[in-house]
């Protein structure tokens, strides 16, 4: 990452989000964190550039798999399932990276 795409995404307006840039592969049902930005939520939660979301829901006990969400409604549905950009919206992903597998829990915060 460059500082000069960090400083980008922090200006550009005050959004609420996790702090990640996500790349979605609707062919092998695949959703990969592409960059997470320094001093938001997900990287201080431990969720990395390189680290696989296997599975998003409101909370532990609605976990939806991410092939399941792509298989049923595309990459939008993986948009819809991370929620709006609404500070303190909270999303429970289960991700698996260099660390192993593993759930948690985070929540948007205002950037900008």
């Amino acid at each position: 990452d460059s500082i000069a795409e960090e400083e980008a995404f922090f200006s550009t307006g005050q959004t609420a989000a996790f702090g990640i840039r996500i790349q979605t592969d609707t062919v092998a049902r695949r959703v990969l964190v592409a960059d997470a930005y320094e001093g938001a939520p997900a990287l201080n939660a431990g969720i990395d550039r390189g680290a696989e979301i296997l599975a998003i829901g409101g909370s532990a006990g609605t976990l939806r798999s991410v092939a399941a969400i792509l298989a049923a409604e595309g990459a939008a549905g993986v948009s819809d399932a991370l929620g709006p950009a609404t500070a303190g919206v909270t999303r429970v992903l289960e991700i698996e990276d260099g660390n192993g597998r593993r759930t948690v829990t985070i929540a948007k915060a205002e950037f900008g």
